[in-house]
């Protein structure tokens, strides 16, 4: 007679698989995989950015954005005012890549990392429940060097002498 490798575990395939719509708010290394300028459904034209979670943890996990940089509208202070947040955004985007200046075309910047701060913006949409994560800020992935676990990170002991004199580098 052979023994199950599964004799005495419950098993409940009727049960619902639960899956998170959001993950945590944070900072997540991530690649920007879409970046195009694109026409709404209304005739607007705006910028489509969707940016990929590389990290560990989360990989894979995709936030989008919808910029209206090219928002057109016949009340013009509203029409300023979304132009405006669009901007600002796409500025702090910019300059998180360390650029000063726009690219030519905006698919120039797919592939590119970034520091991506995650929120949570909630649902209300009954037809779409799910809250979902948006994307709040970007930020430079900073130049710091990979550390051991445990290492003091090197500028723990810039400021202090070194107890043997540092070897002239050839």
């Amino acid at each position: 007679r052979i023994m199950s490798d599964f004799t005495n575990v419950t098993l409940d395939f009727s049960a619902e698989e639960e899956r998170s719509s959001t993950i945590p708010e944070g900072e997540y290394l991530t690649e920007i995989s879409v970046c195009e300028k694109t026409l709404s459904q209304a005739g607007n034209e705006y910028l489509k950015l969707e940016v990929k979670v590389v990290g560990d943890k989360y990989q894979g996990w995709i936030a989008r954005d919808n910029l209206n940089l090219w928002y057109t509208y016949a009340d013009a202070e509203k029409q300023n005012m979304v132009r405006e947040i669009a901007s600002k955004k796409f500025t702090s985007l910019l300059k998180a890549l360390g650029r000063s200046n726009a690219p030519t075309n905006a698919t120039e910047l797919q592939g590119c990392r970034v520091t991506s701060k995650f929120g949570i913006e909630k649902s209300n949409n009954p037809d779409y429940p799910n809250d979902k994560n948006n994307i709040v800020a970007f930020k430079p992935l900073g130049n710091a060097a990979p550390q051991q676990p445990g290492e003091a990170p090197a500028w723990v002991n810039e400021d202090k002498p070194s107890a043997t004199p540092a070897k002239p580098s050839l």
